[in-house]
């Protein structure tokens, strides 16, 4: 259900891709008409996640997974035998039955808490962002400097261009053949081709930053209040019952192929929640 929520919401088949506020729209072919999208995204908006606990925020909603079945963790409220209702995070697939999922819920409360809390505190360890910083800024030089199949693209671009010099100049002293016609016209749709493959590699490009700015992103986050400090800083947290993986979102913008990129763990520290010790994995991307 997951994946199929995130290809309705994917912008990619409208023929659209977007890096940063640059907007590409004939990078890949349109597979779905714009006004179809639209019509999609206006029924998704009105059956968006916890529309029947409008009185209850809560802060890590859309952020967190169940490291046991890949399950979404939602919002759950019930009520006490003494007539108060408590609110939890539960995984979805345990909820929902949907497979055999023995993840245990978390107290709504004590959960924002500690992730708001170690958060934070990991904003304001120096070593630990420094780390973070120095990773991604050796990444983004590493990938920049490794497209070896643009350059080859490149390179295949130049030799064809040379081919085709050459059969246009035996062509023009009147050495004509159909083997050299459909030589021709080989190397000419392959350069259209190869055009359109350096152009996506190109887009694939990360935009450059310095250490600075990497370091500035993430001091930024200490300016926001919780709500907005959760959605600016972490891209999503994957919760067991003894570990939690906090994945914090990083200022290098992403390509295309960068979804399922490694993440490197800047820090790691033990906590208690709930009488249990947990393990909480500090990962950038």
């Amino acid at each position: 259900m997951n994946t199929v929520y995130n290809i309705l919401r994917c912008e990619r088949y409208t023929g659209i891709y977007r890096k940063g506020e640059e907007v590409i729209d004939n990078m890949y072919p349109a597979i779905i008409p714009q006004d179809l999208f639209d019509s999609v995204q206006a029924i998704l908006k009105t059956y968006q996640h916890g529309k029947n606990s409008i009185e209850v925020t809560y802060l890590l909603r859309n952020k967190l997974k169940c490291g046991y079945c890949g399950q979404s963790i939602i919002g759950e409220c019930g009520t006490a035998k003494n007539g108060e209702r408590k609110y939890y995070y539960k995984c979805r697939g345990r909820k929902m039955k949907l497979n055999d999922c023995k993840k245990s819920a978390m107290s709504k409360d004590d959960l924002e808490h500690l992730i708001i809390d170690t958060v934070i505190s990991e904003l304001k360890n120096t070593q630990a962002i420094e780390n973070a910083v120095k990773y991604l800024f050796e990444l983004q030089n590493k990938n920049g400097n490794e497209n070896r199949l643009l350059n080859a693209y490149i390179k295949e671009q130049k030799d064809n261009e040379r081919a085709i010099i050459n059969i246009v100049a035996n062509m023009e002293r009147g050495i004509v053949a159909k083997a050299t016609s459909n030589r021709l016209c080989e190397l000419e749709t392959r350069q259209e081709e190869l055009e359109r493959l350096i152009l996506i590699e190109q887009s694939k490009q990360t935009v450059k930053i310095t250490e600075t700015q990497i370091r500035t992103f993430y001091e930024q986050a200490l300016k926001y209040e919780p709500h907005m400090l959760i959605n600016y800083i972490v891209k999503e947290i994957i919760m067991y019952d003894d570990r939690i993986d906090i994945i914090y979102n990083s200022p290098i913008i992403e390509s295309p192929d960068d979804e399922n990129r490694q993440g490197f763990v800047f820090n790691m520290k033990s906590v208690r929640l709930d009488k249990r010790l947990i393990l909480i994995h500090f990962i950038v991307v």
